[in-house]
């Protein structure tokens, strides 16, 4: 596999994968709603070692144990990072160069869906996290 790249929308903030990701997830939850702009949020699961920031975010917004990161120039967001999940970073599928190549398999906090979101037949539904936190 050749490595996997993205970038935010103003190119200052890139990054380069070493490695696939080990997860693809879709979020319903209405955190990352207001966090995105977007009606759900799909993140590619990385481990930290594996990606190669070549700019990283300088903007970052926390809340509790997460900290959700974005290009401070033109307000993309980038990653979102849980203290619980040591190792661990969450990159959103917009930031990625080729985001046909991903697909989520699980998605979490389904009960917030918003009504007009159709999760496809054969997905993983999730009422919480989808991922378990200690």
């Amino acid at each position: 596999m050749s490595d996997l790249t993205g970038r935010c929308r103003c190119g200052r903030v890139s990054l380069r994968a070493r490695a696939a990701p080990l997860s693809v997830r879709a979020c319903h939850c209405g955190d990352c709603r207001k966090a995105t702009g977007a009606p759900y949020s799909v993140f590619l699961e990385f481990a930290l070692q594996t990606l190669h920031w070549e700019q990283e975010p300088s903007g970052v917004s926390c809340r509790g144990v997460t900290r959700r990161r974005f290009c401070q120039n033109c307000g993309s967001p980038v990653d979102y990072r849980d203290d619980r999940l040591p190792g661990q970073t969450y990159v959103l599928l917009g930031m990625m160069d080729e985001p046909e190549l991903f697909e989520a398999s699980d998605h979490a906090f389904t009960h917030e869906a918003l009504p007009d979101v159709t999760i496809p037949e054969g997905k993983r539904r999730h009422p919480a996290f989808s991922v378990e936190r200690p």
